[in-house]
């Protein structure tokens, strides 16, 4: 109430000295009074509590965290531009012009508006170039640009102002310029600029408490240039200024850390300690103990590195340390103890957790990997155990009373005991022909059981190329994918996919320099094989001309069609397929031609209908096919919904023909009245009113609604058996 009586008392007062006091009374000094008790005070009021709870979410001046302003706040700034709305439009000749849209545009931009905001900002710097807030004006129009990423538009801006603030010797706008420079030369990776920016802000900076955050970032961003010793220089240097405890605590840590890297382990385990000692820090004692367990990394403790990790998973789970100890923890079961179940576990914690987003996405890559590693080694067991049931040949375990009878010598001359034993005879034989047809038929079993083996095992070792390119491609692991790519080699040579084996054991043997060994395998690769992308390649290495292709073998021109699916050549794949079974019928390869043509329809071009008709081919002529079995599910639900739509479509007809007749039916109604009305004017005109109760006693608005069923936005949903790519791979 004092500042208000006090403001009062200072207008009155100039109103005295002025060669026009009652004009300017009657006229200015008389509308910001009223504009300042009426609208400004509470809007200012409300202005600086939101950009109070704005503060203390901001303390870090360098985050790149998008901002989201806390709901009290955007509910103050709402009001705020409200109440200086009016101020524009009712008191437009005030001195709180300039000032009302100063507040209206900083609240456009804490709600992230950023186009609002540079709307209002030019505003004031365009219609009120002299005032105080001009320079203020031109800063904000630069900070929107830059988080409206016109990164160009926002560094002209600056590099204007700073020139202004040179000049007008305008030290806070000049520290804030540079401070929106240093952001935007990090955010374009230019870390040389940055530092310099950062250096210039220190020397004219009255303000310790941002100089820390800023020699802060200094520091960091010597780091990421590999300055080590630099960077170390400009942490050890935040403490000459006043930072809050939290920039105190992050530059003592990364002080730290580089230390270790330099090596200095007493040094930063000594840092380390002095921070557990102070109590100050004890919200961050988590990661104190994390980079401990680094720095005991670092020195080959890895029994002590490990128990720490365990500790901080245990004790500190929830935060980010928890979640980089868990990938740590992965890290060193997978490369160390091989533990690949032990070390999914780690992993999967980890991609759930609150570490560093790089960190989440590694162990999410980590633990699908070995997923998909599990899921192979599952169908190769399963696989194998079919092989050994197929391979065992059906026992006939049923035993009766004719396999051991003993016949009674001395019995034979009693003719009711010869009777008896002639007609067991007569039954042992029936039984004795019975087993003989089914061991007939188990033998046919038996020998479609060995064929299908043949298919199996190719499988098998279609799974074991896959594992051993997952070994070596993904894990870069070579060594362990060296055998399976063997395997292949020896055991499946006439396969599509041992090509792709021998060529990945010559790229093996390149790598480990034995380049005689690497060279046979690539010469053998363009002597066997045709002329396809791996032949291209091995022909490069090897300086010799490239080879014409070799049409007349199944698995090459298959080989072919699945580069074409691969390259995006769908049409011309299914031509290449259609080639091969017009020309091979009987092939091994004629089967899973079908099976692809389907999943080239079915998945790449959305052709129901037609992969269908490839689905229906593979089952009519060959049932018994490992790729019928793959397909039958698909075919078996677009069957089902093909059922659905028909059963739509009929009930949509029978709508339609009800919907006819009963307006043949009122025409036919209507035709007689007429005649009636012709024939019989009042007789008519009383049946008319008759009919019209009736039909008024007959229907409502719920009978006559209809509802419109639209049989072409049924649509067959190919998600409704999803299909593994990976089965359809060339085998």
């Amino acid at each position: 109430m004092y500042k208000r009586y006090l403001f009062i008392l200072l207008f009155f007062t100039s109103t005295l000295f002025s060669a026009c006091a009652v004009t300017d009374f009657a006229g200015g000094l008389f509308e910001d009074v009223t504009t300042y008790f009426n609208v400004y005070y509470n809007a200012k009021t409300q202005f600086n509590e939101a950009l109070e709870e704005v503060k203390q979410q901001q303390t870090e001046i360098f985050s790149t965290k998008p901002y989201v302003p806390p709901g009290g706040a955007v509910t103050k700034f709402l009001n705020v531009i409200e109440k200086c709305s009016k101020i524009l439009q009712y008191s437009s000749t005030s001195s709180y012009v300039d000032d009302a849209l100063m507040m209206i545009g900083q609240c456009y931009y804490y709600q992230n508006e950023y186009p609002s905001a540079i709307r209002k900002f030019t505003e004031l710097r365009d219609n009120f170039p002299n005032s105080s807030l001009n320079l203020d004006a031109r800063l904000w129009i630069a900070k929107s640009n830059a988080r409206s990423n016109d990164l160009e538009k926002a560094v002209d801006g600056l590099q204007n102002l700073i020139k202004i603030a040179e000049e007008e010797d305008e030290e806070d706008i000049l520290m804030e310029a540079y401070i929106e420079m240093m952001k935007i030369s990090l955010s374009k990776n230019e870390y040389e600029k940055a530092i310099d920016f950062g250096n210039k802000f220190i020397q004219v900076s009255n303000d310790d408490e941002k100089s820390s955050q800023v020699m802060l970032e200094i520091g960091l961003t010597y780091t990421k240039l590999n300055l080590i010793e630099k960077a170390v220089e400009a942490f050890d240097r935040v403490s000459d200024y006043s930072p809050t405890y939290k920039t105190l605590f992050r530059s003592r840590l990364e002080f730290a850390k580089l230390n270790r890297q330099l090596k200095n382990f007493e040094l930063a385990l000594e840092v380390l300690d002095d921070l557990k000692s102070e109590t100050i820090f004890e919200e961050f004692y988590d990661q104190v103990e994390l980079e401990k367990g680094f720095n005991y990394l670092a020195r080959g403790e890895i029994e002590d590195a490990l128990q720490k990790f365990h500790y901080i998973d245990t004790t500190f789970s929830s935060k980010e340390s928890g979640g980089v100890a868990q990938y740590e923890l992965g890290q060193y079961v997978e490369h160390n103890l091989y533990n690949l179940d032990s070390a999914k576990y780690f992993y999967d914690r980890a991609s759930r957790s609150q570490a560093p987003q790089e960190i989440v996405q590694n162990a999410s890559k980590k633990s699908l990997l070995l997923s998909k590693r599990k899921n192979l080694w599952e169908n190769i067991n399963n696989l194998n155990v079919q092989i050994e049931k197929l391979l065992t040949f059906p026992i006939d375990s049923s035993k009766s009373i004719y396999d051991e009878f003993v016949v009674d010598s001395t019995m034979l001359n009693d003719s009711v005991y010869v009777a008896e034993l002639k007609e067991l005879m007569l039954e042992k034989q029936k039984a004795d022909s019975l087993k003989l047809i089914k061991l007939s038929t188990d033998s046919v079993t038996y020998r479609q059981n060995l064929k299908n083996v043949d298919s199996i095992k190719v499988a098998v070792a279609k799974l074991k190329f896959d594992l051993g390119s997952l070994f070596y491609s993904d894990f870069a692991w070579p060594d362990s994918a060296f055998p399976y790519f063997k395997y292949v080699v020896d055991s499946f040579s006439n396969q599509s996919f041992s090509q792709r084996a021998l060529y990945a054991l010559a790229i093996y043997y390149a790598a480990s320099d034995s380049t005689e060994i690497a060279d046979s395998l690539f010469r053998l690769i363009y002597d066997k094989y045709p002329a396809n992308e791996i032949v291209s390649a091995v022909a490069k290495k090897l300086n010799l001309p490239p080879k014409r292709s070799l049409e007349g073998k199944p698995d090459d021109v298959y080989y072919q069609a699945e580069l074409q699916m691969q390259s995006g050549n769908f049409l011309e794949a299914i031509k290449t397929l259609e080639y091969l079974i017009s020309h091979h019928p009987n092939s091994d390869y004629v089967p899973k031609s079908y099976l692809l043509i389907g999943h080239i329809y079915e998945d790449k071009l959305q052709l129901y209908d037609s992969a269908a008709s490839a689905y229906k081919v593979l089952k009519e002529k060959y049932p018994y096919s490992l790729y019928n079995q793959k397909s039958s599910q698909k075919l078996f639900a677009y069957e089902e919904e093909k059922q659905k739509i028909e059963q739509a479509k009929k009930l949509e007809e029978e709508r339609l023909k009800k919907e006819l007749e009963d307006k043949k039916k009122i025409e036919e109604e209507k035709k007689l009245e007429q005649t009636l009305k012709v024939e019989h004017p009042v007789y008519g005109a009383e049946q008319k009113r008759t009919k019209k109760d009736s039909i008024k006693t007959k229907t409502g608005i719920i009978d006559t609604l209809k509802i419109p069923v639209d049989s072409s936005q049924i649509k067959f949903d190919s998600t409704l058996v999803p299909i593994d790519s990976t089965e359809i791979e060339r085998e």
